[in-house]
């Protein structure tokens, strides 16, 4: 199986981190009606501490997304079950690596009538981004390839360490 994670950044340094970007979050928007929008199963963990860390009063939902591909083309399909119109909608990922899925569904709500749209990531990895797309909020930077725990996995493993670690191939 998988090499033996090497640990990345402590779990204590994740949830000072944390505080500060929902600090960040919480100015960005006083008197809105926020809805949270979690994306793919790798968010769960940081989306549940940063919406406790923001602390104001907010809807949650999370998006399915599956990517398709074949030798010509990528295909994105995600199912959400709330009304995104007229809405301030943070997009929470755990990993923003090459940008295509949230930039994707960033102009997908954009066209669906949001008011607003921002993004937050845990691990931004911009030397892999292969699109324009730069998240709004942002834990922490890093380029390792595969990193894991804090509800990251690779084929499901690692999810439960409460620190982010590397693994090799």
């Amino acid at each position: 199986m998988s090499s033996t994670p090497k640990p990345l950044v402590t779990q204590e340094e994740i949830a000072q981190r944390i505080l500060q970007m929902a600090s960040e979050i919480r100015t960005a928007y006083s008197g809105q009606k926020l809805t949270v929008v979690g994306a793919a199963d790798d968010s769960f963990i940081f989306m549940s501490d940063l919406i406790r860390a923001v602390n104001i009063p907010m809807q949650c939902s999370f998006l399915k997304v599956s990517e398709y591909h074949d030798d010509r083309e990528k295909d994105i399909l995600f199912m959400t079950e709330f009304d995104p119109r007229d809405t301030d909608i943070l997009l929470v990922k755990a990993v923003t690596d090459t940008g295509i899925v949230p930039d994707y569904l960033v102009k997908h709500f954009r066209n669906s009538g949001v008011k607003t749209i921002r993004t937050a990531t845990l691990i931004d990895k911009p030397d892999f981004r292969n699109t324009e797309f730069t998240p709004d909020f942002v834990g922490f930077t890093r380029n390792e390839k595969k990193i894991v725990g804090y509800g990251l996995g690779v084929h499901d493993e690692f999810r439960y360490l409460p620190y982010l670690a590397a693994i090799e191939d």
